[in-house]
């Protein structure tokens, strides 16, 4: 495999771009995310930081250092429209397409009620 993409920049997302690396996989790793932001735990997001308890940062769920060392392509901020599987071809929001080997999908909702297989 070449280029393997993970849609769902959340928890699932981010393990599942973790294990990949742990497992020596030195493709290409593409993280894709309808959020602007880096994974974040979201429980928390609504329990403490919105309530003025915590500070953002306190719920990232990885440092951009470590982030940077698993080596991503980080599509944050523009979300999967369609998936075409017999072409391995997600096109995305913003137009552009991503071709893949490998697919996981790990989104921590469901999919815009226009997405297309």
């Amino acid at each position: 495999m070449q280029h393997i993409v993970v849609v769902g920049a959340s928890l699932a997302g981010l393990r599942a771009c973790e294990a990949f690396r742990q497992e020596g996989y030195t493709g290409t790793l593409t993280l894709l995310g309808d959020e602007a932001e880096i994974p974040y735990d979201r429980p928390p997001l609504s329990k403490k930081v919105l309530a003025g308890e915590w500070d953002v940062d306190r719920i990232r769920l990885r440092k951009p250092d470590d982030l940077a060392s698993l080596d991503l392509d980080m599509r944050l901020g523009v979300r999967a429209e369609s998936l075409d599987t017999g072409a391995r071809r997600l096109t995305l929001a913003d137009s552009s397409t991503l071709t893949f080997d490998g697919l996981v999908v790990a989104a921590h909702t469901p999919f815009h009620p226009d997405f297309s297989l």
